[in-house]
């Protein structure tokens, strides 16, 4: 089947440092260097250029790096097949996770879940690929995995998905260490004239769509919409001193972009995403949740699925 060198590879090339990459694994850098040594030895290829910078890939490099997506992708989904069938009746939840759709509130929830269904299995099911090559990880719901936290896209994800909310995430601005706005405790509407603002294209988000509208009609700015949040995105906002609207949630995910405080008051809602048909592990797992948050939160959280 799959040639785990290739994560590896697949990690240093999207992430440009091996010692990143090995962190996103969780190994120590010689032991990814190894595998990236022993698959070009393998292959008598080299895929990388190595500098002080870090690394990136040749030409040969580039040309794997693509196939390898999808070969991985293809292998991981022949995987989940074999054991969705072998496992269909088992009390197994698969979660997806991703660098942006990580798990930050699902554990501490998983631990109140476990007390009231403490047979309900969880197995963590890795999306990167997906977003790596621009995939919405939600066209693998059902298939690939079973439930993702992360942000509901209200008009992309409606009647393709079910919807816990967990938060409401406010929509931010995020900008560099070197960005004039960098000092800034909360920016306005009069600091955003001139700049570069990055946000999803209309169409995806009614939430974004509205933050897009006020910013249009408000700020004397160049408005810069995108289809797709990916570390690219991140990447280039902070090199090209762009401002980046993203939810408060995901700040973590960029070292060098820092969220700001904002006039603006425009939020996402942000939970857990499942299918619209779940299996029965699925469901009890989701009634469970549900039940968890009405205890421990009474009337502050609605608890409606959103279709």
């Amino acid at each position: 089947m799959y040639n785990r060198q290739l994560d590896a590879f697949i990690a240093a090339a999207e992430l440009g440092s091996f010692s990143r990459a090995a962190g996103e694994l969780f190994i120590t850098p010689a032991a990814l260097i190894q595998q990236v040594n022993l698959l070009e030895k393998r292959l008598n290829v080299d895929l990388f250029r190595r500098s002080n910078q870090g690394v990136a890939l040749t030409a040969a490099g580039r040309s794997l790096y693509e196939d390898a997506i999808d070969l991985r992708q293809r292998a991981m989904s022949a995987v989940e097949k074999a054991r969705g069938l072998q496992n269909a009746d088992t009390r197994t939840v698969r979660v997806g996770t991703s660098l942006h759709m990580k798990c930050r509130l699902l554990p501490d929830l998983w631990l109140r879940v476990m007390e009231r269904l403490p047979s309900l299995r969880i197995e963590i099911v890795s999306l990167q690929t997906l977003y790596a090559s621009r995939h919405f990880a939600i066209d693998e719901l059902d298939k690939t995995y079973d439930v993702q936290e992360g942000l509901y896209l209200s008009e992309s994800y409606a009647g393709r998905c079910g919807f816990v909310p967990l938060s409401q995430e406010r929509l931010l601005p995020a900008v560099s260490d070197r960005h004039p706005l960098a000092r800034r405790e909360r920016i306005s509407l009069e600091d955003l004239e001139g700049q570069t603002v990055v946000v999803l294209k209309p169409g995806l988000s009614a939430h974004y769509d509205r933050l897009h509208e006020e910013l249009a009609r408000e700020a004397r700015c160049t408005i810069e919409s995108v289809g797709f949040y990916d570390m690219d995105v991140f990447t280039t906002c902070e090199l090209e001193g762009k401002v980046l609207f993203t939810p408060a949630a995901w700040q973590d995910i960029h070292p060098s972009l820092h969220v700001h405080d904002c006039e603006l008051c425009h939020s996402i809602p942000y939970g857990l995403i499942h299918g619209q048909d779940p299996k029965p592990a699925v469901s009890l797992f989701i009634e469970a949740v549900s039940a968890c948050l009405s205890t421990c939160l009474g009337e502050e959280l609605p608890l409606e699925a959103s279709r």
